[in-house]
């Protein structure tokens, strides 16, 4: 996930320095993100990362807690 945000950055500056205005520059993000100004545009990428990363986390306690459960269940199998 680091290395993800990481590689994100350099392109972010580029565009925040008003180099490249069209969408068709390989950044797939420009064509569904509302474009009111670059700044608006890294904002959004910010808040779209953020939403992310919290869903992953969300998406990732959900899944260690059904295994956990799971694992309880079959132990207990396993006893009786």
């Amino acid at each position: 996930m680091r290395a993800a945000r990481a590689s994100l950055w350099p392109s972010a500056q580029r565009s925040s320095s008003g180099t490249t205005k069209t969408p068709s520059s390989g950044r797939p993000w420009t064509n569904w993100i509302p474009k009111q100004s670059y700044g608006g545009e890294w904002r959004n990428t910010q808040q779209l990362l953020r939403k992310t990363r919290v869903t992953k986390l969300n998406l990732l306690g959900y899944i260690s807690r059904i295994i956990a459960v799971h694992s309880f269940m079959y132990v207990e199998i396993i006893q009786n």
